[in-house]
């Protein structure tokens, strides 16, 4: 701009020399003047400082605007990578959330299958049974339903803990849980409730005979595992209550106190026997018949 002042001065200079010959009647002067090109050649100059300012001012818009448009693409560039490192750390998170709670999961679930597995055979315990008597219970349909429990006491096995010492005795349990185990239905449970005591749970059985059948042959199992364990030395066998729902019981909440009474009945009468037991009228005694 200061080097355009000068000849600006200079063009208005002549201008106004050129206005002044004019209007004093010197216009011949004037025309001279004007044709003398002394403002062209000052006019010239000015639009060439006009187009070398306007060329600065057009390279430095364009490099501030490609200054911009890479800080732009830096930036962008800048937020991309650490919207992906973000990402990259929420999906980390994420996967190791779910790998924990599938951890806690499994181990929630296997401390419930513990939690309801006898330790010594592997069995079902009696927490489980009882969960399993529930579940039945609270069927929609269980009205139409038909269920039986045997309870099911190992008889003689004191004298085998007396002569041979309860590691003996624990290792004919696993023997005879698996042996029993043969004879039940897959789709039926079959736990150990107690030291020598286990139960069997059954759903949608025939009818009695199928019943009668089914303890005949625990009773056989028992005592071939004992007989393939210690050759005869020991006279082992099963006593065997049976209950049944709904003609015996009439909840099967009821059923495990009835097939226990019916077991003591059968062991009373005659060891490995079985024996069905009904509840009475007013349900707080058990009535038993003895099935040979």
């Amino acid at each position: 701009m200061r080097r355009i002042e000068p000849g600006i001065d200079i063009k208005l200079e002549e201008l106004g020399r050129t206005i002044e010959l004019w209007r004093n009647g010197d216009r011949d002067e004037a025309i001279s003047l004007v044709k003398s090109d002394e403002g062209k050649r000052e006019m010239d100059k000015l639009r060439s400082e006009f187009d070398g300012l306007r060329m600065l001012w057009q390279t430095r818009r364009h490099a501030a605007a490609d200054d911009a448009r890479s800080r732009v693409v830096f930036g962008a560039g800048a937020l991309g990578v650490v919207a992906v490192f973000i990402g990259g750390l929420l999906a980390y998170a994420l996967i190791i959330e779910q790998r924990a709670f599938a951890n806690i999961s499994a181990y929630s679930q296997a401390m419930d299958r513990e939690a309801g597995c006898d330790s010594l055979t592997g069995l079902p315990n009696r927490r489980r049974l009882l969960a399993a008597v529930d579940a039945l219970a609270a069927r929609p349909d269980i009205e139409t339903c038909k269920v039986a429990l045997l309870y099911l006491d190992v008889d003689g096995f004191k004298r085998v803990n007396d002569a041979l010492g309860h590691s003996a005795g624990d290792a004919f349990l696993r023997r005879l849980a698996k042996w029993l185990s043969a004879v039940v239905r897959r789709e039926d449970m079959l736990a150990r409730v107690g030291g020598d005591e286990f139960v069997a749970l059954l759903s949608d059985y025939g009818d009695d005979e199928d019943l009668c059948q089914l303890a005949r042959r625990l009773v056989a199992q028992a005592q071939s595992a004992a007989k393939a364990e210690y050759g005869g030395r020991f006279e082992i066998g099963l006593s065997v209550g049976i209950a049944t729902y709904p003609d015996r019981v009439s909840n099967v909440r009821k059923l495990i106190d009835a097939a226990d009474a019916a077991m003591y009945a059968a062991k009373r009468e005659h060891a490995s026997s079985f024996c069905f037991g009904p509840v009475t009228a007013n349900e707080s005694e058990y009535d038993v018949r003895i099935a040979k």
